[in-house]
C-alpha cells in the first residue's frame, strides 16, 4: 500500500510528544514535512527526532505545502491560528487531523463547518472516544438500570495558568473548559446527548496579581429530561493531575478514567473492570480512525456535528457563567437558644 504523505503543522508539545510518535508507529505514513513559525520549535523538532532529519522543516504552512504538496497534515496550533490553516488545507484538498476545540466560539465553529470542502477533510480529534476503555463503559451503560448521577473531573495545576495564548480569551476562545474541558463535555454529549439545563461557575483567581480573562477552574451542572443530572469539575490550577468519572443508576455504577473502567452493582461488586497502562492506545486508535476514513474517501461531515453539539454546550456554559443570575442566599440574624434535656 502506498504510503500516506503527511505534513505536521504545529510543533509544540502536542505534536512531539503525541501526534508525531503515533505518526511513526504506523507503516503506511510518511511525514515529508514539519512547520512551525518558533525557532526553537523547529530546533526541538530537530533534537527530538533526528530520524526525520531529512523531511522538509518550514516556518511557515505556504511554502510548506508548496514544496512538499502532502495528502494529508496534522494540526496542532494556538486557537487563534487554525481557522486561515483550515481554509488553505481544504483549498488544496488536503486531508488534516485538526486538535480540538472545533473553534473558539459557536460562531467561529459555524463558520468553520461554512468553509468549502471541510466536511470532506477535516477531523477534529477527541482522544476518548477512540479508546476502547471508554467504548465498553458506554456500552454498559444499558447494565446500570436508569442512570441518575454522573459526575466527571479533570484537573491539572501548570504553574502559570496565566501565560501566554491559554491566558487569553480572545486567543484560546476561554480557558480550562473548552480546552482541557472539551474532553468532558464531548464524553457527556456522546453518551447523554444535550442536557435539558446547564449552569455554570468560571473563575480566574489562580494568580490573584496577574490580569487574565480565560478561566483557570470551572464547576458545571446539567440537568436531562430523565432526570439525570451531574457535575464536571474542572481546573488547570488546582493540585495534582486527576481524571476521573462515574456514573450511578438504579441497578450498579461505573468507574473510570484513561487508565481504568470498572463496572459495580449496587453492594460495590465488580462485574467488569478493564485497564489500559499505554495512554498511546487511544491516540493510535483515532489516527487509525482518520486514516480509514481518509482512504475510504468518507468525510467527515459527522464527526464535525458531533462537536458542533460540543460547542453549543460551550456556549450556553458560557453565557450562563456571564448571566449571574442564580439565587443569592441571605445572612441569617437571628439568635437560637438551645435548651438542654
Amino acid at each position: 500500500m502506498k504510503k500516506l504523505t503527511t505534513v505536521v503543522i504545529g510543533l509544540g508539545g502536542q505534536s512531539l510528544s503525541d501526534h508525531i510518535p503515533a505518526l511513526l508507529r504506523r507503516n503506511d505514513v510518511e511525514i515529508v514535512g514539519v512547520c512551525d513559525p518558533s525557532p526553537a520549535a523547529r530546533k526541538a523538532f530537530k533534537n527530538t527526532f533526528p530520524e526525520l532529519k531529512n523531511v522538509t522543516i518550514a516556518d511557515s504552512i505556504d511554502p510548506l505545502l508548496e514544496e512538499v504538496r502532502p495528502e494529508a497534515a496534522v494540526v496542532a496550533v494556538p486557537h487563534d491560528s487554525y481557522f486561515d490553516i483550515v481554509v488553505k488545507l481544504c483549498e488544496r484538498h488536503i486531508y488534516f487531523l485538526k486538535e480540538k476545540p472545533l473553534a473558539r466560539d459557536l460562531e467561529e465553529a459555524r463558520a468553520m463547518l461554512s468553509i468549502a470542502n471541510f466536511k470532506d477533510y477535516g477531523f477534529i480529534t477527541t482522544q476518548r472516544r477512540y479508546s476502547k476503555l471508554y467504548q465498553r463503559a458506554k456500552e454498559s451503560i444499558a447494565e446500570l438500570g436508569s442512570p441518575y448521577l454522573f459526575h466527571a473531573v479533570y484537573k491539572l495545576n501548570i504553574d502559570a495558568p496565566d501565560d501566554g495564548w491559554r491566558g487569553s480569551k480572545s486567543s484560546a476562545g476561554g480557558g480550562c473548559l473548552i480546552d482541557m474541558g472539551y474532553h468532558l463535555v464531548d464524553q457527556l454529549i456522546w453518551w447523554f446527548g444535550m442536557p435539558q439545563k446547564v449552569h455554570a461557575q468560571i473563575s480566574s483567581l489562580a494568580v490573584p496579581d496577574s490580569d487574565y480573562d480565560a478561566e483557570d477552574s470551572a464547576t458545571i451542572s446539567f440537568r436531562y429530561a430523565s432526570g439525570l443530572h451531574g457535575t464536571l469539575l474542572i481546573s488547570r490550577a488546582a493540585g495534582e493531575k486527576h481524571e476521573e468519572y462515574e456514573l450511578y443508576g438504579s441497578k450498579g455504577y461505573l468507574v473510570g478514567s484513561k487508565k481504568k473502567f470498572t463496572a459495580h452493582d449496587r453492594q460495590g461488586k465488580i462485574l467488569d473492570e478493564m485497564s489500559q497502562d499505554n495512554s498511546a492506545d487511544m491516540l493510535d486508535d483515532q489516527l487509525a480512525f482518520f486514516i480509514s476514513r481518509v482512504r475510504a474517501q468518507k468525510g467527515f461531515a459527522d464527526i464535525q456535528q458531533e462537536h458542533l453539539a460540543n460547542m453549543e454546550f460551550i456556549d450556553r456554559c458560557y453565557k450562563d457563567a456571564a448571566d449571574e443570575s442564580y439565587i443569592t442566599t441571605t445572612n441569617v440574624t437571628e439568635e437560637f437558644a438551645y435548651v438542654s434535656a
